[in-house]
């Protein structure tokens, strides 16, 4: 069942060379929305998460990848295709699947998991720009009643690969749903660097 959102609010943060972050504040006809038809919805759109400059830009480099790759015979383009990514993932595939739930503890201790195997890789740039797209989501869930929260983390590069565009510039993705019971508040937070 397809349910109707509003578009409350969009905050998009970008730090070249270490990454992206952005925050979409959804309001639902109906309280509870569940995650299936949150994707039904097509919430979970790249129109969502970048502004125009970086659509046009991704855009770009789409191109020019994909047309390296069709020169030197390793992936032909079909002209009638039509390919719609969600950050690395072919939009068509993803479903409610992909995501685990989590509670705000789980949620925390899943961002803090990330941050110690970063550190330990030594990928320092990648873990300062991190955390401080973390903080900015701490201080959006912290005035939406976080630990009453549900989180549906996905990470792409935890989902089966035939789900994944065949050319992927992404070094992580990461998209977070939060739902808050009996309530019709939705919030959508996507991390990223490509």
């Amino acid at each position: 069942m397809k349910n109707e959102f509003q578009h409350i609010n969009h905050r998009f943060e970008d730090n070249p060379e270490k990454g992206f972050f952005a925050l979409n504040k959804f309001k639902s006809e109906i309280k509870n929305p569940t995650l299936d038809c949150i994707i039904q919805s097509d919430l979970l759109n790249k129109k969502y998460f970048s502004t125009e400059q970086q659509k046009n830009e991704t855009q770009r480099q789409l191109d020019q990848l994909t047309s390296y790759v069709e020169m030197v015979g390793i992936y032909k383009v079909d002209e009638n295709e039509q390919i719609e990514l969600y950050g690395p993932i072919l939009k068509n595939k993803l479903s409610s699947s992909d995501f685990i739930k989590l509670d705000f503890k789980s949620y925390l201790t899943k961002i803090q998991t990330y941050i110690m195997e970063w550190t330990d890789e030594n990928w320092n740039q990648r873990v300062e720009a991190f955390q401080e797209f973390h903080q900015i989501a701490l201080a959006e869930l912290k005035n939406n009643s976080a630990k009453e929260r549900t989180y549906y983390f996905l990470d792409a590069e935890n989902i089966d690969k035939e789900k994944l565009y065949e050319i992927n510039w992404y070094d992580y993705f990461f998209t977070v749903v939060s739902t808050l019971e009996n309530s019709d508040s939705l919030l959508i937070m996507n991390y990223g660097n490509d």
